[in-house]
């Protein structure tokens, strides 16, 4: 179907070659029926918009990490569910009006000969809120447009209506309130579908009852959104707080002023998950690309920050605690670093206790043997699984982990252990 072949190639945005032509895009036949419209032009970027705090190479990965995300807590199957469903609508972008502006209005004349312009529509106010051909506007493409403003003012949510933060922001509200076609906290049963197509029809069939929803094209987009950011690094190629209005990259963080703990916890995942685990938490993920953008250290190699000594490096770097901590390398100049440097106190086979000496409570454990390893010792904190973060280890160095609640011992003698003076 043309509509399937336009949204995997185009809506989706991803790195996907497909050997059949693409149609053209016909405007009057996304124009005149009554499917929630999406412009396969579009770029699947934010208008020249950055958001604050969403990560991804693009909107439909920040979207995807959105809704992953630790407070969120949606699976790979029911992110990828909405992704292919918001693929299909908008493409991802924000502010992509279903006919654009109208130039003229004039009553005698049919819907059909209006003259638009403007595709992107940063104030969708102008639709009002009744609905009507051409009127759809946004992610989910609300119609009228205008009701997008109303439902904001209805979730308490702030911000300005054509940012992607803020409208996922209104999804997720919808979701857990009342939907556009007026169902109550569909996210109820929802969360307990794992069949991706299931959650594709139900998500569809909740939130925006399009009258011909197309679900072919809707579950294929699903799929290639759960091949693409399920269990993958959810990092982009470069972010910073300085990338220029007009980039596609996301903005993040999560480090904590002068607090190594809290900004471990923020970029670890609370649980310990089995190797190999190379999603990242969407904080790390953004730290990780900021990083990267700078020149730092992320380890790693083909997996950026799946990597233990650039875990610890980001968390010290970041944190402020120590930024020139591990002389930009592996766990071999990192050790180096700390045996040298006049901040950190070595420890002699220490007790669990000797570890909350240091300034800061928490230590740092290396070795260079066996591979290398390195780990932080962060004490027990409420909704972290384990006493110790860590990253990327096993006996055989050939399984990988993303920073997260770590199994190896606090106070192991294999280690060398040092503590902030």
């Amino acid at each position: 179907m043309r509509l399937a072949r336009l949204s995997l190639l185009v809506g989706l945005l991803f790195s996907v070659v497909v050997a059949q032509p693409v149609a053209a895009f016909d405007e009057q036949f996304y124009a005149g029926n009554d499917i929630l419209f999406y412009n396969p032009n579009g770029n699947g970027c934010e208008d020249g918009l950055v958001s604050v705090g969403l990560v991804g190479k693009d909107n439909l990965e920040k979207i995807f990490n959105y809704l992953v995300s630790e407070d969120k807590g949606l699976s790979d199957v029911q992110a990828a569910a909405v992704i292919g469903n918001i693929s299909v609508e908008s493409g991802g972008d924000p502010t992509l009006a279903q006919g654009g502006i109208p130039k003229n209005t004039n009553d005698d004349l049919p819907l059909s000969k209006w003259v638009f312009d403007e595709k992107h529509v940063k104030d969708p106010s102008v639709y009002g809120s009744e609905a009507g051909v051409g009127k759809a506007w946004g992610l989910i493409q609300w119609d009228a447009g205008g009701r997008a403003i109303d439902y904001a003012e209805d979730a308490g949510v702030s911000g300005e209506i054509y940012r992607l933060g803020t409208q996922l922001d209104i999804i997720w509200w919808h979701m857990n309130n009342r939907s556009p076609t007026s169902k109550t906290s569909m996210i109820t049963e929802f969360k307990k579908i794992t069949d991706l197509e299931k959650a594709t029809l139900y998500y569809e069939q909740t939130m925006e009852g399009a009258g011909k929803p197309n679900m072919v094209d809707r579950y294929a987009s699903a799929k290639l959104a759960l091949a693409e950011f399920g269990g993958s690094l959810a990092t982009s190629s470069a972010s910073s707080t300085d990338i220029p209005l007009g980039s596609c990259e996301g903005v993040g963080g999560g480090a904590v002023a002068g607090n190594v703990a809290k900004t471990a916890i923020s970029y670890a995942w609370p649980e310990y998950h089995a190797p190999n685990y190379l999603r990242l938490k969407p904080a790390y993920a953004s730290a990780i690309s900021q990083a990267q953008a700078k020149g730092k250290y992320v380890g790693g190699g083909i997996h950026p920050g799946v990597d233990c000594g650039g875990f610890v490096t980001r968390v010290l770097q970041d944190s402020g605690v120590d930024p020139s901590y591990g002389g930009g390398g592996n766990t071999t100049s990192q050790l180096a670093y700390l045996a040298s440097s006049s901040k950190y106190k070595e420890l002699v086979n220490p007790s669990t206790s000797d570890l909350d000496t240091g300034r800061g409570g928490f230590a740092i454990a290396i070795k260079t043997t066996g591979g290398g390893h390195t780990y932080l010792y962060i004490g027990k904190k409420d909704g972290f699984e384990t006493q110790v973060a860590s990253a990327s280890y096993s006996p055989s160095g050939t399984a990988w982990r993303s920073p997260m609640a770590g199994l190896e011992a606090p106070a192991d003698s294999e280690y060398r252990w040092f503590v902030l003076r």
